[in-house]
Formats: structure tokens, sequence, C-alpha cells
């Protein structure tokens, strides 16, 4: 009488909450905290970029594009704090017109989606972030 053979299929899963033997750091799946699209424009000026907030193991990395440069930054919690109150502020902020300059925002933490135009020119919210992020 034969006996089926047995087959021994061990999976190795690498990512931010499960460590398993024989995983690099260099192989965990980063996970995307939030991201936001600002576009400028005025009478003077065009402008496109992009911020994504990215945590790669104990480290928040943030990354900030335009069409003329990339940076990156590791984040302190100072500078993720400060990520957090830009988006508690874009959540209430009044889209008013009344300057030749628009800006329009898109951002995404988690699975929230947040929209809005502001033509006012009072409010410098991605200006501030960029500056506490990257020191710009």
């Amino acid at each position: 009488m034969r006996y089926p053979g047995f087959f021994l299929l061990i999976v190795t899963i690498c990512n931010s909450v499960l460590f398993a033997p024989g995983c690099q750091a260099k192989n965990q799946l980063a996970r995307e905290i939030g991201r936001v699209e600002f576009q400028s424009s005025g009478c003077f000026h065009q402008v496109y970029e992009e911020l994504r907030l990215v945590q790669k193991g104990a480290e928040v990395i943030a990354t900030l594009k335009s069409t003329e440069r990339t940076e990156q930054a590791t984040l302190s919690n100072a500078q993720i704090y400060a990520f957090h109150l830009f988006i508690k502020q874009l959540k209430v902020l009044k889209e008013v017109n009344g300057c030749t300059t628009m800006s329009t925002y898109k951002a995404v933490v988690g699975k929230e989606l947040i929209q809005k135009k502001d033509g006012g020119c009072s409010w410098n919210g991605f200006d501030e972030l960029r500056k506490a992020l990257f020191n710009k």
C-alpha cells in the first residue's frame, strides 16, 4: 500500500508588523501615512508639488517631488505632528476667492480624501509644512 507524499512549504513574510527570522530591514514593506498634491498658480507662477509620508520600520520618511527636484527627509515626532496639524487645518479651510493666486490641495490620509481650493491668499499651509519638514 502506498501513502501519499507530504510536502512542507514554509513561507516567510516580512512586513512592518510581523518579522520572521531571515527578514532584512531593507525588505520591509513601506506603509503610506499620507500624500498631499499641491498646485498653485497666479499671475507670475505655476507650481506643482507632491508630498508623500511613508513609514518604513520605525522611521517616517517624507518625499517632496516637484518639477525641479526631489527631496527626502527622515522625520522627527515634531515634524510628523506638523503634518497632522496641516491636515487638520486643511480640513477646516474655507474655500474663498479674492486673490489672483489659486491654490489647490488634494490630500489622502488613510482612506480619507480631502480636496480644497483656496483663492484667499491668507493661508500658506503648504509653504509652512514644507519649511517644517525640509527646513526650506
